[in-house]
């Protein structure tokens, strides 16, 4: 009787047990832990490290897409006394290579943010824009207008802004020298926008990128302010692009560097830069092609050299 009893006992916890997975796997409770497994496997750490430093008021949603990336703290508090109507922060400050404070890492404006954008750039002196998006990708709108369309000068709060100069290329055009004027100060900021470079994606070959990482290095003055870097959300292509940056100017000293431990550390000050494994592998690509191509110039500068000493002693 003992042992009947022991086996309905038992063959009721196996019919719980199979009715429980069951209704899991129809949730998607192993698929979500599989996914989020293989996520951390793939992607460099610092990607899924989860930061709450503030509440956001309903109005607010007005301000961003991203939530979850988004660092939320007093607006006023960072701009002072000219961003004392805002509530929200949607960029970082960001270490470069010669500089703790080279870049501001920044989501695209959204109509509701432009003019907090152009007080950003005034307060903290900026030089230069680098636009990594396009304003509308595929039926998404991912960044808005948030320049003049022409050479009209256009008001953004109490700051004018206006194109002097407009410069075209194939691969990031186009290009241009605004003018930013508040009373009688007028300070010049050139506005470099990268038109091919798909959201999560990459641009087609690394030697665009590096040539266009270089164009806006060559532009900058040592003694500037920081560059401002966006894309949509302001991690994947910004994060590429920064840690780009950083390492080419590395290579230019050194004979070794650290991809990982650099874009670790960009993930511990601002979560998912470099946000997909793509971007991640491009970033190794783009250094292979830059020591490959430096290989290749020194061994053709290094042929000349002897081709000229053989000529002098004949």
């Amino acid at each position: 009787m003992i042992s009947i009893l022991a086996v309905v006992c038992l063959v009721i916890i196996i019919v719980i047990t199979v009715v429980i997975v069951v209704v899991l796997r129809r949730r998607g409770f192993f698929t979500k832990q599989e996914a989020a497994g293989e996520d951390s496997k793939i992607n460099p750490p610092g990607g899924r490290r989860k930061t709450i430093v503030g509440v956001l008021p309903m109005h607010s949603k007005l301000y961003t897409n991203f939530s979850r990336v988004v660092k939320l703290e007093d607006f006023a508090d960072h701009y002072r006394k000219m961003c004392a109507d805002s509530c929200l922060k949607f960029d970082e400050e960001y270490e470069g290579y010669n500089s703790k404070r080279e870049f501001i890492a920044s989501q695209g404006p959204l109509p509701g943010t432009v003019e907090d954008h152009w007080r950003m750039i005034w307060e903290y002196n900026c030089q230069a824009i680098v636009m990594l998006a396009n304003c509308k990708e595929g039926k998404k709108d991912k960044c808005d207008h948030y320049w003049p369309h022409d050479r009209e000068p256009m008001f953004y709060g109490d700051l004018q802004v206006q194109i002097v100069k407009k410069t075209r290329d194939k691969e990031h055009e186009p290009d241009y020298i605004i003018t930013q004027m508040t009373g009688e100060q007028v300070r010049k900021i050139s506005h470099f926008h990268f038109v091919k470079w798909p959201d999560f994606g990459v641009p087609n070959n690394p030697e665009s990128l590096i040539a266009y990482v270089k164009k806006v290095r060559n532009s900058l003055s040592c003694d500037g302010g920081p560059t401002v870097v966006h894309c949509s959300a302001g991690v994947g292509r910004t994060g590429t692009f920064i840690a780009l940056d950083r390492l080419l100017q590395t290579i230019d000293e050194y004979d070794a560097v650290d991809i990982y431990s650099i874009v670790h550390e960009m993930r511990m000050n601002r979560p998912l830069m470099v946000q997909t494994k793509t971007q991640y592998m491009f970033v190794h690509q783009c250094l292979k092609y830059e020591l490959e191509l430096r290989k290749m110039t020194n061994n053709a500068y290094n042929e000349d050299k002897e081709q000229e000493s053989i000529y002098m002693n004949a």
